[in-house]
């Protein structure tokens, strides 16, 4: 077993949101575990997996995105006279990220993020760990800050939906270095030799977990304006339509280089970026500012799942917390294989197909492996990949110019650009 994958070398623009976020995903599921098993002690398992899958790890880039989204919102109040408190509004969130970054704050942060990337989340012990960064954060806590807090929650537990289905599709075994939610329930069913078929189970389990998260994600979102509602369902339904393009083209097995940045685009840049970043922004009433977050998310939100692409490949599964080559077995159908695949010659392409035919219960051999990892590096579609990272990179910090004028969120927004793209997990 690996161990998670944990944050470290993000910048504070990540770190103070992520610590935040955590604190009330712990104690929002921590009250969903303490109401249910009031009914019965049968569900006691799904909460735990739905809490271990949600604080196992995670980078919480979709909250902080969301929170500069607001930031940067309210910073376009800053020239509207017509609105008498939004310099106010700034001027206390200005305040209130200079406290978070004086040394005391800074230090129980991430003290807290390391007990959470540790493992220590059960309820009592993650509370307790957290104690000095919820004390410090409640001096400058107000109305604004619960909505992006919420807003940051609500993202998370998409993603948790997202994540436990994705592995039922996928068959992936492991996620964030433990068992998948699937898998679970599976050894649950096999350990107390219960009737039926052991996979069916836990797959349906599996869909459950994932479907309560989702459930709870519409309810910590709360009551938002029309505008944010509209962000919210359109994030909801591309995420969907992303994932199917993504199946299918794995099952065709034929995508070229334009498909390829379509998948990307709806399945990963507009749920990961673009819109958590117009979900903030709308939370403050400035959705006429979509068009411009867009022109910086979209870019690094492709980025970003490149450079997911390349660690499934190449990554170091202690960082990772998933098998080296799983992508390849799943086939799943990326811009490196399909640039791959343009240039690769007969025996190549064989080498490449070979690692697809691998089921869950046959995994892809190290050979099998390192044989494709060199098809990849010798057709150039590495070097491709890593150049076409580097140019979005630039465009998404030359995008930053074109938004209201805020030094901290344009510093903030060049931080996460570039903690996107050279993470090692």
């Amino acid at each position: 077993m690996t161990s998670p994958p944990d944050i470290s070398g993000a910048p504070d623009a990540l770190v103070h949101v992520a610590c935040r976020v955590n604190a009330k995903l712990a104690k929002k599921l921590a009250e969903e575990k303490v109401r249910w098993t009031q009914i019965s002690h049968h569900l006691e398992e799904p909460i735990d997996d739905l809490t271990d899958l949600v604080l196992r790890g995670g980078k919480r880039i979709r909250p902080a995105y969301c929170y500069w989204g607001w930031i940067l919102g309210n910073s376009a109040l800053d020239s509207n006279p017509t609105l008498e408190n939004g310099n106010l509004a700034v001027k206390e969130t200005r305040r209130h990220n200079s406290a978070i970054d004086d040394t005391h704050g800074h230090l129980a942060e991430l003290t807290a993020l390391h007990s959470f990337n540790s493992g220590n989340h059960t309820t009592g012990d993650f509370t307790t760990k957290h104690h000095s960064i919820e004390h410090h954060d409640s001096e400058h806590h107000d109305s604004e800050h619960h909505t992006t807090d919420d807003a940051g929650c609500a993202l998370e537990l998409l993603h948790a939906f997202a994540l436990a289905h994705d592995d039922v599709m996928d068959a992936s075994t492991a996620r964030r270095g433990t068992p998948s939610v699937w898998c679970r329930f599976i050894q649950r069913h096999q350990q107390r030799a219960w009737h039926g078929e052991g996979r069916r189970f836990g797959e349906s389990a599996a869909i459950l977990v994932g479907n309560l998260a989702m459930v709870l994600a519409d309810n910590a979102l709360g009551d938002v304006t029309v505008e944010a509602r509209h962000v919210w369902n359109t994030l909801r339904a591309e995420l969907n339509m992303g994932q199917y393009l993504d199946m299918v083209g794995a099952a065709r097995n034929d995508v070229d280089e334009s498909e390829a940045h379509t998948i990307i685009e709806h399945k990963t840049a507009r749920y990961t970026v673009v819109r958590p970043l117009q979900l903030g922004a709308a939370l403050a009433g400035r959705t006429d500012i979509a068009s411009s977050l867009a022109r910086y998310g979209k870019p690094i939100g492709i980025a970003f799942q490149l450079r997911d692409d390349v660690l499934g490949a190449f990554g170091d599964p202690s960082s990772t917390g998933k098998s080296v080559g799983e992508d390849m077995r799943e086939n799943k159908p990326t811009l490196m294989m399909a640039l791959a695949r343009k240039t690769a010659s007969a025996s190549q392409l064989k080498i490449l197909n070979a690692t697809a035919r691998y089921t869950t219960t046959h995994s892809v051999e190290p050979e099998t492996v390192a044989a494709a990892q060199q098809v990849l590096v010798d057709t150039g579609a590495l070097a491709a990949v890593e150049q076409e990272i580097t140019r979005l990179l630039s465009k998404s910090l030359q995008a930053i110019e074109h938004l209201p004028a805020n030094t901290e969120a344009s510093a903030a927004l060049t931080d996460l650009a570039h903690y996107m793209v050279n993470r090692n997990n």
